[in-house]
């Protein structure tokens, strides 16, 4: 038996016919067809049309990523809960929100993580040799250093055979730490 369905807008209220697509807003607990909020198209474009992002600020607390949002109709959310995806080049936040607006608040936050990582290590390694220890490491941001010695001394200060900034130091001190914990297990 063929069945007729009325197609009401669960924001508008109003019926509506398919033109082409249905749209409808996801709703895991639904069990049934019933239960399904359909969206009209003027509906759903209003509804994209709001997510213009004007600006996405990001922190990160205890592990866990937010973001402070504003719409260019001033719409404003605070600390939402949001997890890069970047195998799509999107963030999916702790609000529906359509695509085009997930991938320009990752556009925001794949230069503020860039950013924020320009200066932390994206590699490093150790070579024991003979009296001389090196190091080779690299930042996100791409700043090098190649087989660049170095040695502590017995104040526990670093000292390099090449000029080091002083934040390289401290990773290097601090990753070698880790080096020779797993070395002198061995």
């Amino acid at each position: 038996m063929i069945r007729t369905l009325k197609l009401v807008c669960a924001e508008c209220k109003e019926t509506f016919n398919a033109e082409g697509l249905i749209y409808y807003r996801e709703n895991f607990i639904s069990r049934d067809f019933q239960d399904v909020e359909l969206v009209c198209s003027k509906c759903h474009q209003a509804w994209i049309d709001k997510w213009k992002v004007k600006s996405a600020e990001f922190k990160e607390l205890h592990d866990n990523l937010y973001v402070n949002l504003e719409l260019e109709d001033g719409t404003y959310f605070e600390e939402l809960d949001c997890t890069p995806m970047d195998e799509h080049e999107i963030v999916a936040l702790g609000v529906d929100s359509p695509d085009e607006a997930q991938k320009a608040i990752y556009k925001i936050y794949h230069a503020w993580d860039l950013e924020r990582k320009a200066n932390i290590f994206e590699r490093c390694d150790f070579k024991d040799e003979f009296m001389r220890t090196t190091f080779s490491c690299a930042t996100y941001s791409g700043e090098a250093y190649e087989d660049v010695a170095f040695r502590f001394t017995m104040n526990g200060d670093m000292q390099t055979e090449v000029p080091v900034p002083d934040y390289i130091k401290e990773q290097v001190a601090e990753a070698y730490e880790i080096y020779m914990m797993i070395h002198q297990t061995k």
